[in-house]
């Protein structure tokens, strides 16, 4: 046997052994993902966010439709989809957080399916394991919210429409529309996909190339054209109300670096990110064995598909920079359409080390599933959410009827009814306005609602009362708290107060011009 027979035996003989572990290694992935994110699926409380979620779902068909294209609501076709579910599975946390879990584990199964159609099986395997044990794509499987969904129906996109460029398959193309009208209604930011949708139908090449240019293309204009007369466009001009600050590119591009990569706890420290780094570099400027590639069957060649995933990741960056800078919103989860591309650059970077051995590339990968192992580890373990049920425990076992609640947030008041505190007295707040002083004692002179005991659960303070003018109201008029409990992102104080409350004429509040305006 001469050299060159020697050499081509050697790189094909990974290529086979690849192929033979391929299924059962796809299999065990699921398994993995699965086990980690149903382990703990109901360990921590609804926090601020699911309480909205739950709270929609208990809705009535009826108010869903009513209030579908409402700005600020973001999740239309979400809300729709989870009242069916929690119709048929019931509401307790554990089934309605299962519906993230499905979507996790599909997500799981295309970024599988990406990676090995762009880069080969080797690199859809990496992919697939990076994505099973992902602390973010862990978290966001297990949280009642639309994010998997959002991210698991872009990878869906782009996996659809490879496929219907490629061939002359009509269900490619109804699979490529259902899932291009899903993105885009099931969060306010699926429509950061469309440039790498167009980036996509720019790149094919081949026969009849044209016309499926053209067919895609009426695609994406008529969803946009609906889409366009919905909230985005709402949501650039008149923005959300919620007092968040501009980040800079470079502050959003190491933040989704950060969160994409380590969920943003950073455990790991520099070690983690340093990582998470060198393989998106090594994903760019090292180009995988050829042994990789031989059997790639993406409609682009390999430079071709490298560009086109970096395309998916840095598209969504940009264009959420964009609309960041007129209306600021939250950097991490908003771009989740982005995950599966980020994915896929760390399985590409990883590949491309066989280049230079097995050494680095398994030494490599070994680290990568290291460092996300024990972040997502940390978050399993640990709580991390807002233990709003912790306070409905203690409000149920010591709360006396006819005491007075006074909830600093709404999502505080959509809390303690889901987890059934109904024996006190709710004063409603004006969330999320930051209210004035003389606002604060009309609301709570006049209302008529006070007693002789007060129960104050804060939360959300940033927004809703910044300067904490309820506790300080309260501390002027009744005795200090006889109980405090810091609980999780929440503090419960348990006041006695004198009836009626006199206002101490040393702290007594004059209106403000701003609070006699109508």
């Amino acid at each position: 046997m001469d050299a060159a027979a020697k050499q081509a035996g050697s790189e094909l003989l990974p290529s086979v052994t690849v192929s033979r572990i391929a299924r059962p290694a796809a299999v065990l992935l699921l398994v993995v993902a699965f086990a980690l994110r149903v382990g703990r699926l109901e360990a921590e409380s609804f926090w601020r966010d699911e309480i909205d979620s739950a709270w929609y779902a208990q809705q009535s068909l009826n108010w869903a439709l009513a209030n579908f294209g409402r700005p600020g609501w973001n999740g239309a076709l979400y809300h729709l989809g989870l009242q069916a579910w929690a119709a048929y599975v019931g509401f307790s946390p554990f089934t309605l957080r299962f519906s993230s879990v499905i979507a996790g584990m599909l997500l799981v199964a295309l970024i599988t399916a990406l990676g090995r159609v762009w880069f080969g099986r080797r690199a859809g395997l990496i992919a697939g394991g990076t994505a099973a044990v992902s602390p973010y794509l862990v978290w966001y499987s297990q949280e009642l919210k639309m994010y998997a969904w959002l991210a698991c129906l872009a990878a869906a996109s782009i996996l659809a429409l490879d496929y219907a460029m490629r061939r002359d398959d009509v269900r490619f193309w109804i699979a490529f529309t259902a899932s291009v009208v899903a993105t885009t209604l099931i969060h306010v930011m699926g429509f950061l996909m469309f440039p790498v949708w167009i980036g996509m139908i720019v790149s094919c090449r081949g026969r009849g190339v044209v016309a499926r240019r053209l067919f895609a293309i009426v695609v994406l204009a008529s969803v946009s054209m609906a889409f366009a007369s919905f909230w985005p466009v709402r949501l650039f001009l008149e923005g959300t109300g919620i007092p968040l600050s501009h980040d800079r590119f470079s502050q959003l591009v190491m933040s989704t670096i950060v969160f994409f990569g380590l969920n943003g706890a950073a455990t790991t420290g520099i070690t983690g990110v340093a990582l998470i780094v060198f393989l998106l570099v090594a994903s760019v400027v090292i180009r995988p064995p050829p042994a990789t590639v031989a059997r790639q069957s993406s409609l682009l060649c390999t430079h071709r598909s490298t560009l086109l995933a970096w395309i998916s990741l840095l598209g969504p960056i940009v264009g959420f920079g964009i609309v960041g800078w007129r209306v600021p919103l939250f950097a991490d989860r908003y771009v989740m359409v982005a995950t599966p591309a980020f994915v896929l650059c760390l399985a590409l970077g990883l590949t491309s080390l066989r280049r230079f051995g097995r050494g680095p590339f398994l030494t490599s990968t070994a680290l990568l599933l290291l460092v996300m192992g024990t972040e997502t580890s940390v978050d399993l373990v640990g709580v991390t959410k807002m233990d709003y049920r912790g306070a409905a425990a203690i409000l149920n076992s010591s709360g006396s009827p006819g005491s007075t609640l006074i909830m600093i947030s709404g999502h505080s008041q959509r809390a303690m009814r889901f987890y059934g505190v109904t024996a006190l007295r709710e004063i409603p707040w004006p969330y999320p306005a930051v209210v004035t002083d003389s606002e604060v004692e009309r609301i709570l002179q006049d209302s008529g609602a006070l007693t002789s005991r007060v129960w104050l659960l804060e939360s959300d303070l940033i927004w809703a009362d910044p300067t904490r003018r309820v506790k300080a109201w309260l501390d002027a008029r009744c005795s200090e708290p006889q109980r405090a409990f810091h609980l999780r992102q929440l503090d419960l104080y348990d006041y006695r107060c004198p009836i009626p409350i006199r206002r101490p004429r040393e702290l007594a509040v004059q209106p403000t011009r701003q609070a006699a305006d109508p």
